[in-house]
């Protein structure tokens, strides 16, 4: 069900997990699917993997789950509007123009990555995740790196207005071959994350969650939940404050007990055992411990044996090895 759900809305995930039961929350048309393991711990489903859900009831994802998704749908609309509008100026000089989380495709080796939280654009050639160059714009990049789409980027130069928003950060900028070589990995983790949350902004699908930011839905709100998961480090600390000492309590002073005195009471302790257990048709003479030779008496038939304790009750059932105390 779970499975199909998604192919119900064009996306398709895999659920390759032991689990002990799923959960779906549904508040105001908003989605959220929950996880418990075999372990019995609770994790939020992202797609086919997982997240910690912390130490709540479901109760309290459902009491906060639409003023959340909202706050995060406010925060990312400008985002993503942005987004289509780079997208779509990309397509106008022969470029890919696929956004997967924060990145935007020219074509399959160069692409542009948006920040979600500042708004700037890296442009950078790759050929792998942990092999990218990155130059200083985008001009520089379409130039050395897509030289007939850096034709259609002049053209636009001469017939778009300011407000294009490829014109109107890298209009005037100096184009150059300088360029870093960068194998940080920082921005895929970043894009995985803004696909996440575009699952709440298309979909109404929770799949990430801010544990430290639940308020009323606001701008301001969102971009606390959305920086917050982007980048935990940047969230308050909670403070704890330190347990109360426990009251001093007074030593209590025990008599202690002489070797002797800790005999007599094993040897109380055992025969009382032995006399439930036969009904004193065995006596227990000397006790040394459950697993050294006791010595017993049988009261029926006067015997007198040396043996082990466990020995005694496993083998003999508390009876006389000579008459099996019958009397």
């Amino acid at each position: 069900d779970y499975e199909k759900f998604y192919l119900g809305i064009g996306e398709r995930v895999a659920l390759n997990r032991e689990y002990r039961s799923l959960y779906l929350i549904k508040r105001e048309k908003t989605y959220m699917f929950l996880m418990k393991t075999p372990k019995e711990n609770m994790m939020i489903l992202n797609g086919g993997s997982i997240r910690k859900a912390g130490n709540h009831p479901l109760e309290y994802f459902y009491d906060n789950l639409a003023k959340y998704a909202k706050s995060v749908r406010m925060f990312l609309s400008k985002y993503e509007a942005f987004q289509k509008k780079i997208s779509s100026e990309i397509k106008k000089i022969g470029g890919d123009g696929k956004i997967h989380g924060s990145i935007v495709d020219i074509d399959f080796y160069n692409h542009l990555y948006l920040n979600p939280l500042d708004g700037s654009i890296t442009p950078y050639f790759a050929h792998s995740m942990t092999s990218k160059y990155v130059y200083e714009n985008i001009p520089s990049l379409l130039k050395y790196e897509c030289p007939k789409l850096f034709e259609n980027y002049q053209k636009l130069l001469f017939s778009q207005d300011s407000k294009n928003p490829l014109i109107f950060r890298n209009g005037n900028l100096e184009v150059s071959n300088r360029r870093i070589y960068v194998v940080e990995t920082d921005m895929y983790r970043v894009s995985r994350i803004l696909k996440g949350l575009q699952f709440t902004t298309q979909y109404s699908i929770v799949r990430l969650w801010n544990d430290a930011i639940v308020a009323d839905e606001t701008e301001d709100n969102g971009r606390l939940i959305v920086t917050g998961i982007i980048d935990p480090s940047t969230m308050p600390k909670p403070v704890i404050e330190p347990k109360p000492k426990a009251a001093h309590k007074p030593m209590v002073l025990r008599p202690t007990q002489s070797p002797e005195e800790k005999k007599n009471k094993l040897l109380k302790k055992y025969q009382e055992k032995l006399r439930l257990a036969t009904g004193g048709d065995v006596l227990c003479l000397t006790y040394r411990g459950a697993k050294e030779k006791t010595d017993y008496k049988c009261s029926i038939c006067g015997h007198e044996w040396s043996m082990r304790p466990d020995h005694f009750k496993e083998r003999f059932r508390f009876k006389c090895p000579n008459c099996g105390s019958k009397k």
